[in-house]
């Protein structure tokens, strides 16, 4: 599930990668969220979705951690993950039940969806209901009326920052 290991410079510049990408050593990353979020945290980080930079171009998420010398940044060390890693956690999930059950990433962009190509396209629902009332008030269940009327369970990866949303359409709860 790893797509990509890289190392840049403490500005954010590529140095390093495997496997060699074209055309991206020098580039500088440092609008990345995984840039932004492990300066700020002086520590590991694991980013929001977003669209590679670097051939072939699909959403991945990146684990990044600087690179400490006497407490001060000399680089940052990123794995690229392929979002399949987390459509395996689920695999056996929604499989086995109505609902669907799917994970979202710290901004509401849905990292993977058993109904939805989250691979090519971001997916925004940081404007759905039920997303919008973890990021208000944190772990739940209640019932959502939005288009249609479904049970929402909901709850926070306190350590990857990541929302775990099952919904179930009142229709098939007997």
């Amino acid at each position: 599930y790893i797509e990509r290991i890289f190392i840049t410079d403490a500005e954010g510049t590529l140095k390093s990668d495997f496997p060699i990408a074209e055309n991206v050593i020098g580039k500088n990353f440092a609008f990345r969220d995984w840039y932004i979020g492990a300066v700020r945290n002086l520590g590991p980080y694991l980013s929001e979705v977003y669209t590679r930079s670097a051939e072939p171009r699909h959403n991945v998420v990146s684990f990044a951690t600087p690179i400490l010398d006497r407490d001060k940044i000399s680089g940052f060390f990123v794995i690229q993950l392929n979002l399949d890693i987390f459509k395996k956690w689920l695999v056996q999930i929604n499989d086995n039940l109505t609902a669907r059950v799917f994970i979202i990433d710290q901004r509401g962009h849905v990292v993977v969806h058993p109904d939805l190509d989250t691979k090519t396209k971001i997916i925004d629902y940081s404007l759905e209901p039920d997303v919008q009332e973890l990021f208000a008030h944190g772990p739940n269940t209640e019932v959502i009326l939005a288009k249609d009327i479904y049970l929402s369970s909901f709850g926070i990866i306190p350590e990857y920052q990541r929302g775990v949303i099952s919904r179930l359409p009142v229709s098939k709860i007997k």
